[in-house]
């Protein structure tokens, strides 16, 4: 475990130098560095003494990367003539206890951000916070699960009645289709939320099903957009996308799978058949496609 955490303090501090030029800088980062990679050693000592990584001391784990990264990015916005400020995630985004998936407390989440982040905008910084991670009432580090961090972003919108929001990827939108089956797919310029949840359900790793939900309960619109290619606007996601004209909008497929439906004579029939035999009729029968 010392080798591997001195390993990980060599490259974090590696990176501070790459990133950053004044020595300012650098050493207020080093600081806050030191401290989260102190924060990680008190978890994995604790876990090495009781000999059990419990779902809870597992997300204390797997959301320290993230807490190591925003004072880095934040001191390179400021280098950069950009006000801006690391603030820990676990203090804004309040979830529920479900270690590994948890679900936003969107109410909670909205007073703490009117609490720490709406000041900072106010005087013109921008706060920087890390996707995938939030925290309990009382404290307790949370992961968001798969997607983690567009979710992040999407909670975060709606606390701030966003005007939109904006997650950065390495393709210009949604596409028609999967590239790697069909060479000629082509980006969409705009989906509703509900065309956009039903592609990522069934298949579309763009986005994930969830990032959705916080943004469209305030119909705040959601924009994917390519890190590589700035430049490209990408798909917009919102409550309404005019209809493709002579086509189908897009097409998703989930591989190796099979879906089984199974029909039955349904409640009624049940109801009666607590009184008595149930009329005669059709055996069950279960298909698949």
């Amino acid at each position: 475990m010392r080798a591997a955490l001195r390993a990980l303090r060599e490259q974090h501090f590696a990176a501070i130098e790459d990133a950053l030029d004044d020595p300012a800088t650098r050493q207020e980062v080093h600081r806050e560095v030191a401290t989260r990679l102190a924060q990680l050693r008190r978890s994995l000592t604790g876990v090495a003494l009781l000999d059990e990584l419990s779902p809870r001391s597992l997300d204390r784990v797997a959301g320290w990367g993230e807490g190591c990264l925003i004072p880095i990015l934040a001191g390179v916005l400021r280098e950069r003539g950009v006000a801006a400020q690391a603030v820990a995630a676990e203090r804004v985004i309040v979830t529920d206890d479900r270690f590994g998936s948890a679900n936003p407390d969107l109410a909670a989440t909205t007073d703490r951000a009117a609490a720490a982040l709406r000041p900072l905008l106010a005087a013109g910084t921008v706060p920087v916070l890390g996707g995938f991670v939030g925290a309990t009432p009382d404290g307790a580090t949370t992961t968001l699960g798969r997607g983690g961090s567009d979710f992040s972003a999407s909670i975060l919108g709606h606390a701030l009645d966003a005007d939109e929001v904006w997650i950065w990827t390495d393709v210009n939108g949604v596409l028609t289709a999967d590239p790697r089956l069909v060479p000629d797919a082509r980006p969409l310029p705009a989906l509703s939320y509900a065309e956009a949840a039903e592609l990522s359900y069934f298949g579309a790793k763009v986005i994930h099903p969830r990032t959705i939900l916080p943004a469209a309960a305030k119909d705040i619109p959601i924009r994917i957009l390519n890190t590589f290619e700035p430049a490209f606007p990408g798909t917009r996601i919102e409550s309404y996308a005019p209809p493709v004209r002579g086509a189908v909008r897009a097409i998703t497929s989930i591989g190796r799978a099979v879906m089984v439906t199974v029909e039955g004579p349904g409640w009624s029939a049940g109801r009666r058949s607590s009184r008595g035999p149930a009329p005669s009729s059709p055996p069950a029968t279960p298909t698949s496609s």
